[in-house]
């Protein structure tokens, strides 16, 4: 494994989305050195991967920064881990500011791949590294538990505030068939909501036997739960 020069590293920058990633490299001074969107699909993938040797040939050289696409993006970093070591998580956070304190502050694919290869530049010794382990099956299924109580949750609020103003329109209305609408309209959402919450139970539980083997101390502590831990 060679050293890593930082003076003659090629930063790849990946704004990842679930149907396509745009990737865009710079050199150390931030020049640009090439640009490609590609599907996330197998053959957008392969594809990606044969531009690459074309922009930087020494792999050990090649520094490559992801934000974004969820769980979307795991074939094209399981195939990225198979030739290439320097891989980095770059919070969106990062990004966000350099956009803000920019001259554009327009969120779009291609300008978002280069502030992400542009924070590499900045902050490497700050980002964490991507590794083999957190493709493992165990830390996958991790992931999309909590992605799925996540999502559950986001939806248990809507319900919730949609029951909110329901209520508030039956307890106003002085009309008899528009109360009848109303309470069926409420009687129905508050199933919705009760199966929710029958559902979150299931995720936390799944991931309590999930964080028996990896985690586990962390909801010991006073004040970490479950789904903060998973995280």
């Amino acid at each position: 494994m060679k050293t890593l020069d930082i003076n003659s590293a090629t930063f790849l920058g990946i704004d990842a989305h679930p149907t396509t990633h745009t990737a865009l490299a710079i050199n150390r001074f931030e020049e640009e050195k090439g640009i490609l969107t590609f599907e996330n699909t197998k053959d957008g993938i392969a594809a990606f991967l044969s531009w690459l040797p074309t922009i930087e040939t020494d792999r050990d050289k090649v520094i490559v920064g992801l934000e974004g696409g969820g769980n979307s993006r795991h074939a094209l970093v399981a195939n990225l881990l198979k030739d290439y070591q320097n891989i980095y998580e770059v919070n969106p956070l990062y990004t966000k500011q350099r956009r803000m304190f920019g001259t554009k502050a327009d969120k779009t694919d291609p300008r978002d791949a280069k502030l992400i290869a542009e924070v590499l530049t900045r902050k490497l010794s700050e980002l964490p590294k991507i590794t083999k382990h957190d493709l493992s099956a165990h830390i996958l299924v991790l992931k999309k538990t909590v992605w799925f109580y996540e999502q559950t949750t986001a939806q248990g609020v809507s319900i919730q505030n949609q029951l909110h103003q329901l209520k508030r329109e039956a307890n106003l209305s002085i009309d008899t068939t528009e109360k009848k609408v109303l309470r069926m309209m409420i009687a129905d959402l508050e199933k919705q909501l009760k199966n929710i919450r029958k559902t979150q139970k299931k995720c936390q539980e799944q991931l309590a036997i999930l964080l028996e083997k990896q985690g586990k101390n962390l909801t010991t502590i006073k004040g970490i739960k479950t789904i903060l831990s998973a995280k």
